[in-house]
């Protein structure tokens, strides 16, 4: 297809016309670069055409690889697949450069690049050679339990450092799903009763009308998501139905209101939406003077629980974290906005806005970003989270079958020492699952066309 007398040289970069290979007919002009095996990325002696990405051009090289000899497309992830057999990555790997490939994020670049780069790889590895070790110990005493040279003690040594392990991968499974909140972007709904700015609110988010607004009430009747980024986080942020437990007969608003609700269950992050008027009359209605004290800021905490169990979410404070954002400062005099800026340093979950000004965004962007990272952190290359509900799976079995490893130590029979050494190689078997070490092909298919075509 270049017309050339033979290879290029390994890794030099060739500009070359390249030709149908049956009517020699010129399709492009690019780049040839030849990478032989095993220093290319599958392990294979690897050509690569880099050529202009006109569809056209595409097309018509493609049309041309496929007339030559035993030429075939490749499969989803097959690249990364052959990759993985010749040992180039482990699966920790191979999802991390999967990541990799999706991040949208400065944060998800991050965690996939520290995947890949095999920073759990190491972790997990180095636990199951902990565990292949504690096995050969436990199956030598099997074996040689009558011989001078077993340590007396090689049980109780292997029963400590195991327990020492449990402990590890504990702390690393009690991460709050860190890892997989970031990968998967962090769910934000914005809940509240109707007409007071929700759909606004996701507006000015997503800078564009993603929803539509108007002055009448229930105007969104479906769960409407959009993908942000907000400081390097991704986030999934959903505007929802308003929810109100009287005077609703309609029964599209009905299925709206229960969707916004179960919605609201699923959330990291829970924005509950008041409008300020509301909240400022029933406290002026109390007496309330607009000082600072207390008083104040007491009776505005009781005006967001009795908000929260008039619309029946009192119960999703413990499902999520939560902000109470009160919308339409724009409406609001001086003494009334002075209210909420008088007790913003003794309630930092309160948030004065303006979907319409766009007055005190930044302040709430500035609340969210704290709870982002309260949620996910910050990747980190020496203390990886775990980030996929696979992991998680197998490390939990591979826990559970150490627990009953040392349960049956306790009674040291040589029939529970037997049984014992079996719950070792599970969890030892749960850990290669991981990394790949033990592998089987359905696995595989799952993780790899998840992968574009061909990469």
């Amino acid at each position: 297809m270049t017309k050339s007398a033979g290879v290029p040289a390994p890794k030099m970069a060739k500009l070359k016309t390249i030709y149908d290979p049956v009517t020699a007919e010129p399709l492009d002009k690019g780049i040839v670069l030849w990478f032989p095996g095993p220093r290319s990325f599958t392990g294979e002696d690897v050509c690569e055409l880099h050529v202009h990405g006109s569809k056209a051009v595409i097309r018509a090289i493609l049309l041309a690889l496929s007339k030559l000899k035993n030429f075939r497309p490749a499969e989803p992830g097959e690249f990364t697949k052959r990759a993985f057999y010749a040992n180039k990555f482990d699966l920790t790997e191979v999802e991390g450069l999967s990541d990799l490939i999706d991040a949208e994020t400065e944060m998800q670049r991050k965690q996939a690049l520290y995947q890949m780069e095999g920073s759990l790889k190491k972790i997990y590895l180095d636990w199951r050679a902990m565990l292949l070790q504690s096995l050969a110990h436990v199956e030598a005493y099997i074996d040689f339990s009558e011989d001078e040279n077993i340590e007396e003690n090689i049980l109780n040594v292997v029963q400590n450092r195991l327990e020492e392990l449990t402990i590890s991968m504990r702390k690393h499974l009690s991460d709050f799903r860190k890892g997989e909140i970031l990968r998967d972007g962090i769910k934000t709904v914005i809940i509240g009763s109707p007409n007071v700015g929700k759909s606004s609110l996701l507006n000015v988010f997503c800078q564009k009308p993603a929803a539509i607004v108007t002055e009448l009430a229930g105007t969104t009747r479906d769960v409407i998501e959009s993908s942000i980024n907000i400081n390097g986080y991704p986030v999934v942020i959903a505007d929802t139905a308003g929810i109100r437990k009287q005077g609703v007969t309609n029964i599209v608003e009905k299925e709206g209101i229960r969707r916004s609700i179960a919605e609201a269950g699923l959330a990291d992050l829970l924005l509950l939406v008041i409008d300020a008027r509301d909240a400022v009359a029933e406290m002026e209605a109390s007496g309330v003077d607009s000082g600072i004290g207390i008083a104040i800021r007491d009776r505005l905490v009781s005006y967001c629980d009795a908000y929260k169990k008039r619309m029946d979410v009192d119960k999703l404070a413990d499902v999520a974290r939560s902000l109470i954002v009160f919308n339409k400062s724009d409406l609001l005099n001086e003494s009334q906005k002075r209210i909420f800026r008088e007790i913003a340093p003794h309630c930092p979950q309160l948030v004065l806005i303006s979907c319409q000004t766009e007055e005190g965004i930044a302040d709430l962007l500035d609340k969210m970003c704290l709870q982002f990272h309260q949620l996910c952190g910050m990747p980190d290359k020496t203390n990886p989270s775990c980030t996929r509900a696979r992991h998680r799976h197998h490390l939990q079995q591979s826990v559970r079958h150490i627990d009953r490893f040392l349960a049956l130590l306790k009674a040291a029979t040589e029939e529970n020492v037997l049984f014992a050494a079996e719950e070792l190689r599970s969890a030892a078997k749960n850990l290669g699952m991981i990394t790949g070490t033990v592998a089987t092909e359905e696995i595989l298919d799952t993780i790899f066309k998840n992968f574009c075509v061909g990469k």
